[in-house]
């Protein structure tokens, strides 16, 4: 009973602070389950809170609890988010700081590690009319005791408004791993809005990548082996101006293995 006190009192503080200084305040919490083509499943729940100030600015922070679990190893996870974007349109420039606390932990207990992982990135992007043009750099260093990682990572974003209710994304990578590898891939996302209340997403993901960090869902596939393939689907419903309730199911390829994350979620929408 304390808990939904304490988070009914949170809510109701945020919608008075929003109501106070044009601040509009969008908090979501989704859940992820991860089913592996190997003996592996995993459960995560996050939370992120973006304020918007002036309907300009946004400043976000978030948390995501992940937790693998398979018959001789687990793998526990913690990631802290903190992202600030600023409008100054028609210029724009996105600002990324991650923070990852993970522990591997085998049955035997002789391999294991911990991941210690700082993600460090920023972004600039321009609108040309119905263009959006940018390009986004990550650095990644990854202190895993046994196991450590760094890479670079180079992203450009071309974006079009096709008509209001039809955005193109698309997003050429390179990533160069620290153990050599280096890696092209290309993504491409359509969103469709066929009614007011009602979007659809979908989109995928061709070519070669590892560690790989999404600035817009603020996601990383941060397994060891190389990523080959990805595609998904999302489907978002709001049937008050309050509240977006949202689905989604990703399928993520790699060299060995796949995972399919199935993802359910709501947002609020808070404040003018």
């Amino acid at each position: 009973m304390k808990k939904i006190a304490t988070i009914i009192c949170f809510l109701i503080s945020i919608n008075f602070l929003a109501k106070a200084d044009s601040l509009s305040v969008h908090p979501g919490i989704y859940y992820t389950y991860g089913n592996y083509s190997s003996d592996a499943s995993s459960k995560a729940f996050s939370v992120y809170v973006p304020f918007v100030f002036g309907q300009r600015h946004t400043f976000l922070a978030g948390y995501d609890n992940l937790k693998i679990i398979t018959p001789n190893w687990d793998y526990n996870q913690q990631m802290y988010n903190l992202q600030t974007i600023l409008n100054f349109d028609p210029f724009y420039i996105k600002l990324n700081y991650d923070y990852i606390n993970g522990d591997y932990l085998e049955s035997n207990s002789i391999n294991n590690y911990q991941d210690r992982t700082n993600i460090f990135n920023l972004e600039s992007f321009i609108r040309l009319k119905l263009f959006y043009i940018g390009l986004s750099y990550v650095h990644l260093k990854m202190n895993g005791g046994i196991l450590q990682q760094s890479t670079d990572q180079f992203t450009a974003r071309l974006e079009y408004l096709i008509d209001p209710r039809v955005y193109l994304s698309l997003k050429p990578s390179y990533v160069k791993v620290k153990d050599g590898r280096n890696l092209a891939s290309f993504e491409a996302r359509i969103n469709y809005l066929p009614l007011n209340s009602f979007l659809i997403k979908a989109g995928a993901m061709f070519g070669k990548r590892a560690y790989y960090f999404d600035s817009d869902l603020l996601t990383i596939f941060n397994q060891e082996e190389t990523q080959d393939k990805k595609y998904f689907g999302q489907v978002e419903y709001t049937p008050v101006k309050s509240f977006t309730f949202i689905l989604s199911y990703i399928h993520s390829g790699f060299e060995t293995y796949s995972i399919n994350y199935f993802v359910a979620g709501i947002k609020a929408h808070l404040g003018s």
